[in-house]
């Protein structure tokens, strides 16, 4: 897996948030011509989450969110996963200004951390959406 994912790059995934080593080993899952598709495919995930959470219907976020929580915790990015939780857990109980706002707040994590992963998808040519 050595290159696909550069830890000395300044906009690498990693650090306190991110736990690069979970992230290696989820893309480790599977062999290396893959892994771009691989790569695509959770920014394809993320970005669909993104659009879900801009809704106005509560269960619609919380499920988004939910969906967040377990994706993020997945590839390593740990305080996204907690915020995640924290939407799901504040959410029901909130009012529909506040749960927008924290859901825009989700948004642009996720929209970080999607251009973040699409930058080490460079090398492998254009991201595409996984056929």
């Amino acid at each position: 897996m050595k290159g696909f994912v550069s830890s000395n790059s300044a906009d690498a995934p990693h650090g306190p948030d991110f736990d690069q080593c979970m992230f290696e080993r989820v893309l480790n899952t599977c062999e290396p011509a893959l892994r771009p598709q691989l790569l695509r495919q959770i920014i394809v995930d993320l970005e669909q989450i993104a659009a879900r959470l801009g809704g106005t219907s509560l269960e619609r976020q919380v499920k988004a969110a939910h969906e967040l929580k377990g994706l993020a915790a997945t590839i390593g990015a740990n305080l996204l996963a907690k915020e995640a939780a924290r939407f799901c857990a504040l959410a029901p109980e909130s009012a529909a200004s506040v749960r927008s706002a924290l859901a825009l707040g989700l948004s642009r994590e996720i929209t970080s951390l999607s251009k973040r992963l699409q930058g080490h998808l460079e090398p492998f040519g254009p991201t595409q959406a996984p056929k």
